[in-house]
């Protein structure tokens, strides 16, 4: 039984979703979730079974945490498989009074990274510390990520199973999608109306972990530098939207910035783009540069954890220090070359195929469950 305490397709979502496709040979498996969205259309639709839970309002969950672990106890699950910031406390208790000790915890954005507060710095280590203790095993997404939970002690070597994300599958064997798809040449068509020599794509949430307003000062030092036509088409939507474009506003940009908004052809803009470019602060395990390398896109981004592990310097990608917006600037500069996007695409290519495969992932997860089934566990 997988958990998650709301339902949406952002990086934990879709993982979710290989997870219920790519393991439903040798699993039966079915979904508790917070709410109502893609994420459970989706299994309905599939044939999943899927309770819903009052866990998608914080206000709410005292009484989603009862709903849980009713529905625990109904299904009766081997293991419990908990994922997102608040689906680790919540379904590691739920599954203890429920009488499962074989949970998992997937960290799929580790609450640390944005305790900058007080009241954050004691939430978030109860988000964290809770299910440590309770589950069987945490599932980190990169290095960056377990080297955090050895340095706070919150669990041990034995206790930590280091699995990266994984592009591909369903859409194209090689993790890029097919060029008859109406989705990507509707795209592609929009992207060339608009005449640019580059175009810069960066497909992201408009929250603070996204940081979007350095990529935004980024692009203004990037306009102010160089006379190259160029467009950034931002994809995404969130709490950030209004004070972002406003930020965009205050520079001379000349209509450069495309706010797109929400879409689910993500993948498709990634494939139309020319570069894409993140400014997170902070990730899990990164999905938009798997993505992108996967469809030959060279990436630039900030040297953060989960996005260090996919992008190699000069290499796969352009990386700058974090919240260097002049450095990231530089970076995009450098990518106006066409020969050194398509000598880092295509090694990024090379190096999805060789470690961030979907295939790959499920191997991870398969190991990790049977493992915690065999007898003598």
């Amino acid at each position: 039984m997988h958990f998650t305490h709301r339902d949406h397709l952002g990086g934990g979502g879709v993982v979710i979703q290989q997870l219920l496709n790519g393991l439903g040979d040798e699993f039966s498996q079915s979904l508790a979730i917070g709410g109502a969205g893609p994420l459970s259309d989706w299994c309905r639709k599939n044939g999943i079974p899927v309770a819903r839970v009052l866990t998608d309002r914080l206000w709410m969950c005292p009484i989603g945490l009862v709903q849980l672990i009713a529905s625990i106890r109904k299904i009766r699950p081997k293991v419990v498989m908990l994922h997102g910031q608040w689906g680790g406390p919540l379904g590691a208790i739920a599954a203890r009074c429920a009488g499962v000790r074989n949970s998992i915890y997937v960290a799929h954005c580790p609450a640390f990274y944005h305790s900058t507060t007080l009241w954050r710095s004691i939430r978030n280590y109860i988000a964290e510390v809770i299910p440590c203790k309770l589950a069987r095993t945490i599932v980190t997404l990169s290095e960056g990520n377990r080297y955090n939970y050895l340095f706070r002690g919150w669990a041990g070597e034995d206790k930590l199973a280091l699995i990266h994300n994984g592009v591909g599958g369903s859409k194209a064997e090689d993790g890029s999608l097919r060029p008859e798809s109406k989705k990507l040449r509707s795209i592609q068509a929009r992207i060339s109306e608009q005449g640019a020599e580059v175009n810069f794509v960066c497909v992201a949430r408009l929250d603070e972990q996204k940081r979007v307003d350095w990529l935004i000062e980024a692009w203004a030092q990037f306009r102010r530098t160089t006379k190259v036509v160029a467009h950034l088409w931002i994809i995404g939507d969130g709490p950030e939207r209004v004070r972002l474009q406003q930020k965009a506003k205050t520079e001379i940009l000349d209509g450069s910035i495309n706010w797109v908004g929400a879409d689910p052809g993500g993948r498709e803009w990634i494939a139309s783009a020319d570069v894409v470019v993140l400014s997170s602060a902070y990730e899990g395990h990164a999905l938009v540069p798997l993505e992108a390398m996967a469809a030959g896109k060279s990436v630039v981004a900030f040297r953060v954890d989960g996005i260090e592990d996919s992008i190699i310097h000069e290499e796969t990608g352009l990386l700058s220090q974090l919240g260097d917006a002049q450095g990231l600037a530089a970076q995009m500069k450098n990518l106006i070359n066409g020969d050194m996007r398509k000598r880092l695409g295509e090694a990024g290519r090379i190096r999805v195929q060789q470690y961030f495969t979907e295939e790959r992932m499920l191997q991870g997860y398969r190991k990790v469950v049977f493992e915690m089934l065999r007898p003598e566990s």
